[in-house]
């Protein structure tokens, strides 16, 4: 124990990465596992699901997080290890047994743990607190009577983890040290890294094609606009970004010692031997610094934009669902009755596609809880089948002086067929809900618009009195509804015609419109939650006992479930960016120092020589800094540069139609990178210097 606290205290630069990484792990644990704990702070008990489902996924992560964490402490012990090769070898040879060497090193580990531990466990809590209030302003609440809270649970999980963690440490150094003959271990210290360096005019060629690969990669990502993950394009577009990343490390090295060769510069100062250091680096560790450059781009993309998608796909559910329930119907009528036959098909032609009807039939009780209930079916102008075309988005569109807007073009084209629905079943679902209805003439249509990204041309459909040739009809757009006025329980997403009821009906009996989906939405006589999910689903068996699984009743969601789930996926998917963000940033820029670290500690000959040959310890401390400077430096920029190309993608496709501004993001990404990527560089530095220091003045 003596000898264990002896060189803690001798090696606390060594220990000083990994002491952080575990500080900073340990705090981030315990805070994200405590989620669970804070909903004491909130009155929302009917969203008592929320809290546990967030924790239970916040929870399955940690599993990845723990990993993470101990792969870290695993490197880091590593590192230290191989640096006190001759210390261990000298044990050795004075009669100490594998063991006893490998149990210094895990009481030395120990302590160094303990101390993260607490202080880990101290931050997080404090981490907690603010998280908390930050869970306050995600739920849109207030916390009225604050308290500390400190989460027992996230406390053993914490604590169990980093056992865990030791007791495979502790085997990790048993196995090493062991494996490792004395000669060997004092042998170590001694052998040095053999400079690599590559065909400059090689590299200059792969340098090209590299640069070549990224641009073709970033035009595949802006064709995508990073909405369809399973579009080609996309899959096209990761690929070459991964090839060209790591073909640009490859030959960055060569390219970079080409040019500087030729330059004046090459003469003053170490700047030759700064080179060829930073180069060999960069030649022997392009996988490592690929890996983690890639890592940082998209650490740094999901804490960006995460966040912000998350609160502009969430904020307006509760305006988006104005019905006590709905249930959607979304697979096309004529396909459910194909496929469920028998009473289904019966019930539907018996009430003429009335689906209250239908309920009402197979459940007396249905209107004793629904106090009122409207069908909204959708058709798609798809053209009688071998007569005539589809009535596209183009054709729509072509009345239109402004052009389809990138985010509407990315969930549909120009070939896909315009939705229409019938008046008299639009209006009645929004005076259910207290709005106007529309007035039309019999040649007259309106259009509805459900989302944002098409309100520009909806307005001008709507200005410009387009007309609407179809079926042969000549109709003629003369008003429109907003966004706010529609909502998601219309059936289609984008731009919809309302029309008189013959005109649909007469579509619909020529094949001309098909009918493809439909929402019930209804108002329940009481607010009594419970009795009211029990009610819809006794009827909802009722029918499947009546007629089938999918008509008249498929699925229902209530106004209080949409919410929940809106409230779930904000919480969720912010927390998820965050812990992310925060986590894989600290794991690779852990990793850089580390190895940043062991190149020193292998290099320290060569600052001896050039100690020796005259060169003034000033110069050799610069050189050291410029060093670490760009070596931390070259996978950041290369990450910046695609995380810059990746939002600008995402803002003309998305963020922007959304509403969502990411300069706040990525400012308090840009303020967590210089804090986490700045510190360790800088620790990094100090631990360099002072392992160049304690060599020199041997």
């Amino acid at each position: 124990m003596k000898l264990a606290l002896r060189n803690v205290r001798k090696s606390l630069g060594d220990y000083a990465i990994y002491f952080i990484t575990l500080f900073a792990g340990v705090a981030v644990f315990y805070a994200f596992n405590s989620i669970e704990a804070q909903q004491i702070l909130f009155d929302i008990q009917q969203d008592d699901d929320v809290f546990k489902s967030v924790s239970e996924f916040m929870g399955l992560f940690s599993y990845v997080v723990a990993f993470v964490l101990g792969f870290l402490v695993i490197y880091a012990n590593g590192f230290i290890v191989r640096r006190r090769h001759r210390e261990f070898g000298t044990y050795l040879t004075l009669g100490m047994s594998t063991r006893g060497v490998a149990l210094v090193m895990l009481i030395e580990t120990l302590l160094i743990g303990l101390v993260a531990l607490v202080l880990g466990i101290a931050a997080g809590f404090l981490l907690s607190q603010l998280l908390s209030f930050a869970t306050a302003k995600l739920l849109g609440t207030i916390i009225q009577h604050y308290q500390f809270v400190f989460s027992m649970g996230a406390l053993k999980n914490t604590v169990l983890c980093l056992g865990i963690i030791f007791a495979v440490v502790a085997l990790f150094n048993v196995v090493i040290i062991g494996r490792t003959s004395i000669i060997k271990l004092l042998d170590n210290a001694s052998r040095q890294q053999r400079v690599i360096m590559r065909n400059p005019i090689a590299s200059a060629i792969v340098f090209v094609a590299s640069i070549a690969i990224l641009a073709f990669a970033y035009n595949r990502l802006a064709e995508n606009g990073l909405l369809m993950l399973d579009d080609p394009k996309f899959m096209q577009a990761t690929i070459a970004m991964l090839i060209g990343t790591l073909l640009l490390f490859w030959s960055a090295a060569g390219i970079v010692i080409a040019i500087v060769s030729k330059l004046k510069a090459y003469h003053r100062g170490l700047t030759a031997f700064t080179m060829r250091q930073v180069a060999s680096r960069i030649n022997t560790a392009f996988v490592s610094l690929w890996a983690i450059s890639v890592i940082l781009f998209f650490a740094m993309t999901v804490f960006s934009t995460g966040m912000g998608i998350a609160d502009a796909l969430t904020s307006n559910a509760e305006k988006l669902t104005p019905y006590d329930c709905s249930a959607p119907l979304f697979q096309s009528i004529d396909q459910t009755l194909e496929e469920e036959g028998g009473d289904a098909l019966a019930a539907y032609q018996s009430n003429e596609g009335d689906r209250v009807a239908a309920i009402r039939l197979a459940d007396p009780d249905w209107d004793t809880y629904v106090r009122e209930a409207v069908q909204l079916d959708s058709y798609l102008l798809v053209g009688k089948s071998g007569e005539g075309a589809a009535y596209t988005y183009d054709d729509l569109l072509s009345n239109s002086n402004v052009p389809m807007s990138e985010a509407l073009a990315s969930i549909t084209n120009n070939e896909t067929p315009v939705t229409m629905q019938k008046l008299s079943q639009y209006n009645a679902t929004m005076r259910m809900i207290g709005q106007t209805g529309l007035t039309l003439g019999h040649d007259e249509v309106a259009i509805a618009n459900t989302i944002d990204f098409a309100q520009a041309q909806a307005d001008d459909l709507v200005s410009n009195h387009a007309h609407v040739s179809y079926g042969g009809y000549e109709l003629t757009v003369v008003c429109g509804t907003s966004v706010e006025e529609s909502n998601t329980a219309m059936g289609s997403v984008g731009l919809v015609i309302i029309a008189n009821d013959d005109i649909v009906d007469e579509l619909a009996a020529n094949d001309q419109a098909l009918y493809s989906s439909s929402y019930l939405n209804f108002m329940f006589v009481t607010n009594d939650a419970d009795a009211n999910d029990q009610a819809l689903s006794r009827t909802s068996q009722r029918c499947k006992d009546a007629y089938s699984e999918s008509w008249p009743l498929e699925a229902t969601l209530t106004q209080q479930e949409m919410l929940s789930q809106a409230l779930f996926l904000r919480m969720l998917v912010t927390y998820l960016a965050v812990y992310i963000g925060f986590v894989f940033l600290i794991a690779v820029t852990a990793l850089l120092a580390i190895r940043q670290l062991s190149d020193v500690s292998v290099s320290l000959p060569r600052y001896r020589t050039l100690s020796r040959i005259g060169t003034d310890e000033h110069d050799i401390q610069r050189s050291l800094r410029h060093q670490v400077e760009l070596y931390f430096l070259a996978p950041l920029v290369v990450a910046i540069c695609h995380t810059a190309w990746s939002i600008n993608v995402m803002n003309g496709s998305l963020t922007a139609a959304l509403g969502v501004n990411p300069a706040n993001s990525i400012a308090l990404t840009a303020v967590l990178m210089t804090i986490i990527y700045g510190g360790y560089m800088l620790i990094t530095y100090l631990v360099s210097k002072r392992f160049v220091k304690a060599t020199l003045a041997r």
